[in-house]
């Protein structure tokens, strides 16, 4: 436990909670679809949408932990990516006997292997998938997070921002339904970009550089964040006539950066407080 970073088993409790609100349906995550009162509306949309930091931060926590490793890539592809490989087919297997017992599916092996290839059990294992291919690309981003500046770190950030959050909502403005040709896979990709920040913020960033007022304004930008995500999830709504979740991720960089910063400082402080007691 000694060697266990604490804002990180914060950070993780934190997560877990996110992914499990997520999968509440209409007895949490979707309450704004079925209330009429406008107190819970707004507050169980906001709650959705914030709750989207979940995965974020796993991936964040992951590129804290693991970019900074050195490994061969015989160790990552033989040790890390074949275990995750060894999971999907476990978990799969177990997708895969459920549809036999209750959806009357024929058993086949070659079905089955087909279903692992073409993702068919990606919609309950996506996150694992995703996974996998930031664990495929861990040698590559490790020769890159090691290399790049401080400042690269914070383009990469406006960079995401621009392409997740400002371009779809001047899409939906002029009604553009099509996407950009320009794209920037590596920063709009969040298993990629989450990790490589979490790298930064978890390694080289220094947190004591921040003042109190530093600490305000990324909360309000957070919430602000929320808050157009919010917005947009309405506004759609009205222009299609249906709720989805096209509009969640807009700016969750924002408020998945803060809670990571919060949390490493707050956690730095409790330690802190216990060393001084004792």
């Amino acid at each position: 436990m000694k060697n266990k970073k604490i804002y990180i088993e914060i950070l993780r409790i934190i997560a877990i909670l996110c992914v499990i609100f997520n999968h509440t349906g209409n007895a949490g995550f979707s309450v704004y679809t079925i209330t009429s009162n406008p107190i819970n509306y707004h507050f169980s949309l906001f709650m959705s949408v914030l709750c989207k930091i979940g995965v974020p931060i796993f991936f964040m926590i992951s590129g804290a932990l693991l970019l900074g490793k050195d490994e061969s890539i015989k160790t990552v592809l033989f040790y890390r990516v074949l275990k995750y490989i060894v999971i999907i087919i476990f978990a799969s297997t177990f997708y895969y006997i459920y549809d036999i017992i209750y959806c009357k599916t024929d058993l086949s092996v070659i079905q089955f292997i087909k279903k692992i290839y073409n993702t068919n059990y990606s919609y309950q294992l996506w996150f694992l998938y995703s996974y996998l291919s930031y664990l495929i690309m861990l040698p590559i981003l490790r020769s890159i997070v090691k290399s790049i500046s401080e400042n690269t770190y914070k383009y990469c950030i406006i960079v995401q921002l621009i392409f997740c959050g400002v371009i779809p909502i001047i899409n939906f403005i002029l009604k553009i339904n099509n996407r950009m040709e320009v794209s920037v896979p590596i920063m709009t990709s969040q298993n990629i970009f989450f990790a490589m920040i979490g790298y930064y913020f978890g390694n080289l960033f220094d947190i004591n550089k921040l003042r109190k007022k530093d600490y305000i304004k990324m909360i309000l930008t957070s919430v602000t964040s929320v808050v157009i995500s919010e917005i947009m999830t309405f506004m759609n709504y009205l222009r299609v006539g249906s709720y989805d979740e096209s509009y969640y991720n807009l700016f969750v960089a924002i408020p998945t950066i803060t809670i990571f910063i919060l949390v490493k400082k707050y956690s730095k402080s409790i330690k802190y407080k216990r060393q001084l007691e004792i």
